[in-house]
């Protein structure tokens, strides 16, 4: 997969849980986005753009995500800016970015644990899975439960990691 092509599936992403997000907003819980604000991609993304925008990142995507720009013209803008962003993703940014979503992932889980816990509960399907299953998607083998298990802290990172990486290395 070409690196800018999970750029555009990564904003994609984030567009699709926001706009998920909005009819809790709509209801009157203003507040929901500050709840799951690691549900924003910046810094997934910018795993694969490198800070090429530096403090310009929404004002580059936003056209994207608001549809005024279409998915040609902005990889076409982006590529040229950034050559490699045509090219195939490594293996070892694949498994860099998946960190990253990760983390995302995990911090979404215990912040859907706290919230539940307290008696609220954010049964926004498939809005609150979409994180996860955009993971699972990248990821591209049968990892099992090893998801689940990172996000309640029953396994590291660094073991997620290397179970995905086994997995890749058994898949060749």
């Amino acid at each position: 997969m070409r690196k800018i092509d999970l750029v555009t599936k990564l904003l994609d992403l984030e567009t699709s849980i926001m706009q998920g997000l909005k009819p809790i907003s709509d209801a009157g819980l203003d507040g929901i986005y500050e709840i799951f604000t690691m549900l924003e991609v910046e810094d997934a993304v910018n795993v694969l753009l490198k800070g090429v925008f530096k403090e310009l990142y929404l004002e580059n995507v936003t056209p994207y995500c608001e549809g005024s720009e279409t998915e040609k013209e902005f990889t076409e803008r982006l590529i040229h800016i950034k050559h490699d962003l045509a090219d195939d993703i490594s293996p070892a940014e694949k498994l860099e970015l998946i960190s990253f979503l990760l983390d995302m992932e995990r911090e979404r889980y215990l912040t859907y644990i706290e919230f539940s816990d307290l008696g609220v509960s954010f049964d926004i399907y498939p809005t609150m899975d979409a994180l996860y299953d955009f993971i699972n998607q990248l990821i591209s083998v049968d990892v099992g439960d090893s998801l689940h298990c990172y996000t309640n802290g029953e396994i590291s990172k660094q073991e997620i990691l290397d179970f995905i990486s086994d997995k890749w290395a058994k898949k060749i």
